[in-house]
């Protein structure tokens, strides 16, 4: 029966778990951030960006000092997608233009990266999982790997992982009670409680889109996991209208905030460039005859490629060298399923060479050394440990892990049609801890129920004796 003392204490019970998981995701921030800071100040002491994190320097430094968002003088560009120069031009206003500060705003975002991955593993598993998984993220390197390293592969990665959590958090929220529960609150109560997580994507999404031109196949993934979730009745019917509306609202918030600047590029080009240029540079580096050569596979532009961050280059020279890697497709399809299968085996290489990356710049460091031998043996491991992962949680919780499967899978695939390299795997790797987390306690778990067993084994053979 319901009384008084009850209510009291399953509320301090509730209010004890809660602070139990606090505390557990302060430990894995700040275990995150102190791995992230001594890579910083080690490895990455004195970094100097090149390469592209270079062109994304120039146009943060043009934004402060000349108010253009361009690379080469005063010429606009639209070459780049603008969330990443833009963040990167207000860390250097608040810290005059300090390169080791926007290394440190990156050690922020991932610890922020490892902390939605805790959360993940927290509302599906059990809080030691959570524990594991969290602190597993924290110190891995190919998820701190790209923190000292300022290209946009950091900031891709924590909105994607973002977006997959607050998918899941809509998921489950149309699943449950919540959503009667939320009908019946007062007006603006109710508008924000129906939609705090549809907004909450919607924004990462958005940020996703700005951050990289492929941004926008989280469209399609979206709209997928909307499709797969009613086809396979995972909700009822009465749900299903409302996981649409969800759907749209935040398909209609990215787009409508990507919008802007697409407006700005058509202004600009008096053409429609969604987010920005340089599919056709890709394509045509993908696609030729030089990636036929050892090493197969990997991005080599053929000799007089135009760069789309050249000022001359235009929406023409894209729409050309897109024709150019498709006129290669078609007059050699019996090269194509060799290089597909280099690039998705390439991608899952442990390490491949990036330009500029820290450990690259100063490769004579003791810590990049150790850095170059710990990569292999910390990676092979997340890819056996995720793939029994998978195994693990197919059976139970394939459900609640949908968007995830569908957001490893895209990635994929768009590795496979371009071209696979550690650095595009780089935004699914937290996924890739989140299951092996999960084989590490289960392995764990059979190791001491294992050893449970022998002991008592062990004591009914001394009562025999």
């Amino acid at each position: 029966m319901w009384n008084k003392g009850s209510f009291l204490s399953s509320k301090s019970v509730v209010v004890i778990v809660s602070s139990k998981r606090l505390l557990a995701a302060i430990v894995v921030f700040v275990c995150a951030l102190l791995v992230r800071l001594l890579y910083i100040l080690t490895v990455g002491l004195h970094y100097k960006p090149i390469f592209d994190a270079g062109i994304y320097d120039d146009i943060a430094r043009n934004l402060l000092s000349k108010g253009c968002y361009c690379v080469h003088g005063y010429h606009s560009t639209v070459s780049r997608a603008p969330l990443w120069p833009w963040i990167l031009a207000l860390v250097y206003y608040v810290s005059d233009k300090q390169v080791l500060f926007a290394q440190l705003f990156y050690a922020l975002l991932g610890g922020g990266t490892c902390l939605v991955i805790y959360f993940l593993a927290a509302s599906l598993f059990t809080k030691i999982t959570a524990l594991i998984t969290g602190l597993m993220a924290a110190t891995y390197t190919g998820l701190f790997l790209y923190d000292g390293w300022l290209y946009s592969e950091a900031l891709y990665t924590f909105c994607l992982t973002g977006f997959v959590y607050t998918l899941f958090r809509l998921q489950r929220f149309c699943l449950t009670r919540d959503l009667e529960t939320a009908r019946k609150r007062a007006v603006f109560s109710r508008i924000m409680a129906l939609n705090r997580w549809s907004l909450c994507s919607g924004l990462l999404l958005a940020a996703a889109m700005l951050t990289r031109p492929n941004g926008v196949i989280l469209l399609v993934v979206i709209c997928a996991w909307a499709f797969i979730l009613c086809v396979a009745r995972i909700l009822k019917r009465e749900r299903r209208g409302i996981l649409w509306q969800q759907v749209i609202i935040v398909c209609c918030i990215a787009v409508l905030l990507v919008v802007p600047w697409t407006y700005r590029n058509y202004r600009l080009t008096q053409q429609f460039v969604f987010v920005a240029t340089g599919l056709g540079e890709v394509l045509t580096g993908v696609y030729n005859d030089n990636v036929l050569q050892p090493p197969q596979g990997f991005w080599s532009p053929p000799k007089g490629t135009k760069i789309h961050d050249e000022v001359s280059y235009t929406l023409a020279d894209d729409k050309q060298s897109t024709s150019q890697a498709l006129a290669w497709i078609a007059s050699h399809p019996d090269k194509m399923p060799l290089l597909l299968a280099r690039h998705f085996e390439n991608m899952w290489q442990p390490y491949t060479y990036s330009h500029g990356l820290p450990m690259e710049e100063f490769p004579q460091r003791l810590s990049a050394k150790i850095l170059f031998i710990l990569i292999p043996l910390q990676t092979i491991p997340i890819f056996a440990l995720a793939m029994l992962g998978c195994i693990i949680t197919w059976r139970g919780y394939r459900k609640e892990l949908l968007i995830v499967y569908l957001v490893i899978l895209s990635t994929i695939g768009q590795n496979v049609i371009f071209y696979g390299d550690m650095r595009f795997r780089a935004s699914i790797e937290p996924l890739l801890v989140l299951f092996a987390g999960v084989a590490v306690w289960r392995i764990g778990l059979m190791c001491i129920n294992a050893g449970k067993l022998r002991r008592e084994k062990r004591g009914l053979l001394l009562d025999q004796a």
